[in-house]
């Protein structure tokens, strides 16, 4: 795994530190696990915002809905 340097500010490599230590796992790990977790609260976000911009235009929800309906879902649990 090839690395790189990031520079953060002294409170934050503290609490990544602290986290680290606490779960027993090396800094990198908490970095990269970081950066997912924010990238999947990014993405959470944008999906609320967006189901919110659908709800409000009750056409669209409808048509949304209806489309929904139609599809098959294969879960298994039918």
């Amino acid at each position: 795994m090839q690395t790189t340097t990031i520079r953060v500010d002294i409170e934050t490599h503290r609490r990544l530190q602290e986290i680290g230590r606490r779960e027993r796992r090396q800094l990198i790990d908490v970095v990269r696990d970081a950066a997912e977790a924010l990238e999947r609260s990014l993405f959470a976000d944008r999906v609320t915002a967006e189901l919110g911009a659908l709800r409000a235009d009750v056409a669209a929800w409808e048509s949304y809905l209806a489309d929904a309906e139609a599809l098959p879902v294969n879960d298994g649990i039918s």
